[in-house]
C-alpha cells in the first residue's frame, strides 16, 4: 500500500461510555459502531488532560503539559512546539484541519497547510440563544461565553436550524475539501483532522435528537452528592456545576440532551463516511475517531471534565481502514499522545524524540503493548484544581498538591467507588506509583511551568463570540 491517506475524527467531551458498541443502553451510535466493528477500538485510551486546550496541545505535539507548561485554556504554546501536522507537511501530505482546534495564539495553523473553516477566531460554546438565555439575539455578534451554570437550566432542544450548527458546517466544509483534493490533487497522500466541537456543552441538539432521548432519559440520573467530597477537585466541580442545585428535572433534560448531541454527531460522521466512500477514498485511507477529554455526564452525582475519573480522562479511540484488522478489541493502555508516532508511521517517517507517545500500528494486527506501560494526566486548571494521575496495569492514582490522594483498582472497582489509598493491602502499590508520579510531575516546579509560556485575557476582548445573526434572523451557531 501507499503513504496512506489519514481522515482523523475528534470530538470534544465525549465520554467513551456514551457509545453503542461499548454497551451503552439509552446512546445510539451506529456510525461509530461500524467504524469499530471494521478495525480496532481501543479500550484503555487516555487524554493527556481532561482540558481542551492542554489536550488538543499535549496530542498534536506528542508531548505532556509537563513540557509544553500548556495547563490553562488560556496558555501559550512555546513556539518551537513540535506538531505531526506539521511533519506530515513537510513529508509531501497535503494537511488540512476542518472545524474546533482550540490553539491559543499567533499561530492557528499549528503546522497545517490549510484551515478553510473553524475557530480562526471566536469563542466556542455559547448557550444557544433561544434557549433564553439571550432571546432578543442582543449583542449576539459581540463578546461572548457560557456560564457554567447554564449546562443544565439551558439544556434541551436547539432553535438554530440544522443546516446552521457547526457540525452540520463542519461535515460539509470536509467532504467539499475531499472533493478537491480527488478533482486536482489525487496522487497526493492527505491528512484531513475533521474536529466538531459537539458533544461538549451547551446541551443543545437539534430537536428530534432530544425528543428521541427525552422520555427515556427521564429518572436515570438522581441529584446526589458524592460522599468523597474531601478530594479538592471533586469538590470544586460539584461547587461549579451542581452547587446552584440541579433539580430531577435538570438533570433529565441535560441527559436527554447530551445523549442527542452523541447521537447527532454521529449522524453528522456518518455523512462524512459516507463521502469517503463515494469518492473513492476507501482502499487507501485510514480513519480514526477520538475524543480530547471524557464528560462525566453525571457519574458520581458530577458533570464535566477537569476530573481523574474514567468517564472524564479516558477517550474513545477507534482505528480503521487498510491493514488493520476488524472488529477488533485492544485492551493495551494508550494515550492520545499516540498519535503522533502513529501517523508519522503511517506516513514512513520518524517521530522526533521529544515525542513521549508509541506507535500504534502493531495493534492494528492485534500486538498488546507492553503490560509495563503507564499513562499519566494532568490538571491545573485553578489553584484549588490542581493534580496528577498516573495509571499502570489495573492500579491509578491520583495525587493532589495538598495531600489528597486516591487509588482505585480498576480490574475489581470499575466504576471507581473504593477509594484504597489508606488500605494497607495496597500500600506497596500506592508508594510505587506515587514515586513514579512525583519523579514524573515534579509539583515543586509546577509554579515555574505555569508562568512559563504566558496567557491570554479573554475578558480583554481576545476572542469573539461565533454566533451570528444572519439578515433573516436566523442565528448560525458557527464562525463566519
Amino acid at each position: 500500500m501507499n503513504r496512506p491517506n489519514i481522515i482523523f475524527i475528534l470530538s470534544d467531551q465525549h465520554s467513551p461510555f456514551f457509545t453503542g458498541y461499548a454497551g451503552h443502553d439509552l446512546v445510539t451510535t451506529p456510525n461509530l459502531d461500524g467504524l469499530a466493528a471494521s478495525g480496532t477500538r481501543f479500550t484503555n485510551a487516555y487524554t493527556p488532560s481532561p482540558l481542551c486546550v492542554p489536550a488538543r496541545l499535549d496530542m498534536i505535539s506528542g508531548m505532556y503539559s509537563a513540557d509544553t507548561c500548556v495547563y490553562h485554556n488560556s496558555d501559550l504554546p512555546p513556539p518551537d512546539l513540535p506538531s505531526f501536522a506539521r511533519d506530515l507537511s513537510e513529508s509531501g501530505y497535503r494537511t488540512c484541519l476542518v472545524g474546533k482546534a482550540h490553539y491559543i495564539g499567533e499561530d492557528q495553523y499549528c503546522g497545517y497547510q490549510e484551515r478553510p473553516y473553524g475557530d480562526l477566531r471566536g469563542i466556542g460554546h455559547q448557550a444557544d440563544p433561544y434557549r433564553g438565555a439571550n432571546p432578543d439575539l442582543e449583542g449576539i455578534n459581540g463578546i461572548g461565553h457560557h456560564p457554567s451554570g447554564g449546562t443544565f437550566k439551558l439544556a434541551g432542544p436547539s432553535g438554530i436550524p440544522e443546516y446552521q450548527t457547526g457540525e452540520s458546517i463542519i461535515t460539509h466544509e470536509s467532504v467539499k475539501w475531499l472533493q478537491i483534493h480527488r478533482a486536482l490533487h489525487r496522487d497526493t497522500p492527505f491528512l484531513l483532522s475533521v474536529q466538531y466541537p459537539k458533544p461538549h456543552f451547551p446541551l443543545n441538539p437539534p430537536s428530534q435528537w432530544f425528543d428521541h432521548y427525552r422520555e427515556e432519559a427521564k429518572g436515570r440520573l438522581t441529584p446526589s452528592r458524592r460522599e468523597a467530597l474531601g478530594i479538592p477537585t471533586h469538590r470544586v466541580s460539584w461547587d461549579n456545576y451542581l452547587g446552584y442545585g440541579a433539580t430531577q428535572e435538570d438533570l433529565d433534560r441535560a441527559l436527554a440532551a447530551y445523549c442527542g448531541q452523541v447521537s447527532y454527531l454521529d449522524e453528522c460522521i456518518g455523512h462524512l463516511l459516507d463521502s469517503v466512500e463515494h469518492l473513492g477514498f476507501t482502499d487507501n485511507t485510514i480513519i480514526i475517531y477520538s475524543a480530547d477529554h471524557g464528560e462525566m455526564a453525571g457519574a458520581h452525582g458530577l458533570w464535566h471534565k477537569c476530573l481523574f475519573f474514567e468517564e472524564s480522562v479516558r477517550v474513545p479511540m477507534i482505528f480503521a481502514g487498510p491493514g488493520i484488522d476488524p472488529n477488533q478489541r485492544n485492551e493495551s493502555l494508550v494515550s492520545l499522545l499516540d498519535m503522533y508516532p502513529t501517523f508519522c508511521e503511517l506516513a514512513g517517517i520518524d517521530a522526533p524524540a521529544t515525542c513521549r507517545g508509541t506507535s500504534l500500528v502493531p495493534c492494528f494486527s492485534g500486538a498488546m503493548l507492553s503490560e509495563e506501560r503507564m499513562t499519566f494526566s494532568e490538571i491545573a486548571w485553578r489553584r484549588d484544581w490542581r493534580g496528577c494521575m498516573i495509571r499502570w496495569q489495573d492500579m491509578k492514582y491520583c495525587w493532589y498538591p495538598d495531600g489528597a490522594s486516591e487509588l482505585y483498582d480498576l480490574a475489581t472497582d470499575p466504576g471507581e467507588n473504593t477509594n484504597r489509598t489508606d488500605d494497607p493491602d495496597c500500600q506497596a502499590a500506592k508508594d510505587f506509583l506515587h514515586a513514579e508520579l512525583m519523579a514524573f510531575w515534579k509539583p515543586d516546579e509546577l509554579g515555574r511551568r505555569l508562568a512559563r509560556n504566558g496567557r491570554i485575557d479573554y475578558n480583554k476582548g481576545a476572542n469573539v463570540a461565533f454566533q451570528y445573526a444572519l439578515p433573516d434572523g436566523v442565528v448560525a451557531d458557527a464562525w463566519p
